[in-house]
C-alpha cells in the first residue's frame, strides 16, 4: 500500500508537470512580460515561411527585396507574398553566404538591386548588381571581388546608398584584423563604390575605395537624414557591442563654420552597450515627417539577433553623437518577441519593417 501510494503520487507529479508544459506550450503566441509598445502602435506579420534571412531593401514602390543567406535566393515581396526573383550559388558555411541587399535609388529606370555574397570554393566575397527584367532578375554583372578572407566570420555584408548617390558597403575584418586599420586594405571598412561609373572597380587600388576604416565585425550601417551622417553597428566579442559614426579618412574631428566641436568626444562611441551585449544586426532612421508622432522623427532604431529586441534610440549633443541613459529604450513588438532580428527598415508607407529569419514583421502607427 505504502509502494502504490508513493508510485500514485509520481504519476500525478508528472501529469502536473506535463500539463504545465502543454501550457506553456500553448502561451507561444501571447503577449511576452516586458516593456510593451505605446499606444496606437501595432505589429503584424507581412510574410511568413522564408528561410535563413540576413537582409532586406526596399524599392521606392515600394516592392522589398528579402535575401537568405544558404539558399542564395532573393525573394520579391509583394501584396500577393514573396517569390523568387533570382538566385546565386553561394558558400554558406560559418557567417559566409548571401549576406546584403539594396535597391538602387533610380531603381524605376534602371532596375538595378546590388548583391553581396560568398564564393563557393574560395575565400572571396563579391558585390554584383542585378538588373530587374520582365518582373526577374537576369545575369548578374560584377561590381567588386574582394579576395583573401582567413576565416569564414566577420564578413559584414550590409549595404545603403549615399546621399550623394554611391553604394556604401560594411566589410568585416575576416579574420584579418591587423588589416582594419591599414588603408591599403579592404578588410575592416566602409567601402565607398561609385556604380556610376566603369565596372568592375579596380581592387588593386584599395585606398580609392576607403571611405572610414577600423572596424571588426561592423553589423550595419544607416544614413541619419538629420545631420547627413554614416551611423555604423558592430558586434565585438565579449559585450561592448556598440553605435557610432563612421569618420571619414583624415576626419579626425568634428567641424562646421566656427572651427572644432565635441574634441572630448573623439574617440567614444555614440553608445556602448556594455555588459548588455545583443549583437546588433540592422539600424535605421525614422525621417522627419513621416506619420509617426513627432516625438520618434529622427530617432534610430535598432534590432538584436539575440533577443528579438527593437531598440528606440533618441540622440542628442550638437553632432547627434550622444545617448542618454533614458534615451534608450527597448520596444518588444509582441509575441514575435521570441524571435531574432537580422534587419529593420522603414517602409515607403512609413511604418518600420523587422526582418526575422523567417518572416517580416511590420511596425506601425495606427492610432
Amino acid at each position: 500500500m505504502v509502494r502504490e501510494g508513493k508510485l500514485k503520487k509520481v504519476v500525478g507529479t508528472l501529469l502536473a508537470l506535463f500539463g504545465l508544459v502543454a501550457l506553456l506550450a500553448g502561451c507561444e503566441d501571447t503577449e511576452p512580460p516586458g516593456p510593451k509598445l505605446p499606444a496606437g502602435f501595432k505589429v503584424s506579420e507581412v510574410v511568413k515561411r522564408l528561410k535563413n534571412c540576413t537582409a532586406m531593401a526596399f524599392a521606392p514602390d515600394g516592392t522589398l527585396f528579402v535575401v537568405e543567406k544558404a539558399t542564395g535566393r532573393v525573394m520579391k515581396v509583394s501584396e500577393g507574398g514573396a517569390r523568387q526573383w533570382t538566385k546565386l550559388v553561394v558558400d554558406h558555411s560559418g557567417g559566409r553566404g548571401l549576406l546584403g541587399v539594396a535597391v538602387d535609388p533610380d531603381y524605376g529606370r534602371n532596375g538595378y538591386v546590388y548583391l553581396y555574397y560568398s564564393v563557393p570554393v574560395s575565400m572571396e566575397n563579391r558585390v554584383v548588381r542585378v538588373k530587374d527584367v520582365g518582373g526577374a532578375g537576369g545575369e548578374p554583372e560584377l561590381v567588386l571581388s574582394i579576395k583573401g578572407f582567413a576565416t569564414a566570420e566577420h564578413n559584414g555584408g550590409k549595404m545603403a546608398f549615399g546621399p550623394d548617390g554611391r553604394l556604401y558597403l560594411a566589410v568585416g575584418d575576416g579574420g584579418r584584423i591587423d588589416l582594419s586599420q591599414d588603408e591599403n586594405s579592404l578588410f575592416g571598412k566602409v567601402l565607398t563604390i561609385d556604380v556610376r561609373g566603369p565596372l568592375p572597380v579596380d581592387a588593386s587600388r584599395p585606398r580609392a575605395l576607403v571611405y572610414s576604416k577600423g572596424f571588426t565585425n561592423i553589423s550595419a550601417i544607416a544614413w541619419n537624414p538629420v545631420n547627413g551622417r554614416l551611423y555604423i553597428t558592430e558586434d565585438n566579442p565579449v559585450g561592448s557591442d556598440r553605435v557610432d559614426i563612421a569618420r571619414k579618412l583624415g576626419e579626425d574631428f568634428f567641424r562646421d563654420s566656427k572651427g572644432f566641436k565635441d574634441l572630448s568626444d573623439i574617440g567614444k562611441p555614440v553608445l556602448d552597450f556594455g555588459r548588455r551585449s545583443s549583437a546588433p544586426s540592422g539600424i535605421a532612421f525614422y525621417p522627419p515627417g513621416g506619420p509617426f508622432p513627432g516625438e520618434y522623427h529622427g530617432n534610430l532604431f535598432l534590432v538584436d539577433a539575440y533577443f528579438g529586441r527593437v531598440y528606440r534610440i533618441v540622440l542628442s549633443g550638437k553632432q547627434l553623437n550622444k545617448v542618454r541613459d533614458d534615451d534608450f529604450t527597448v520596444w518588444i513588438p509582441g509575441a514575435f518577441a521570441r524571435t531574432s532580428f537580422k534587419d529593420i527598415a522603414v517602409g515607403p508607407d512609413g511604418a518600420l519593417y523587422m526582418l526575422g529569419p523567417s518572416k517580416v514583421v511590420r511596425l506601425a502607427y495606427e492610432p
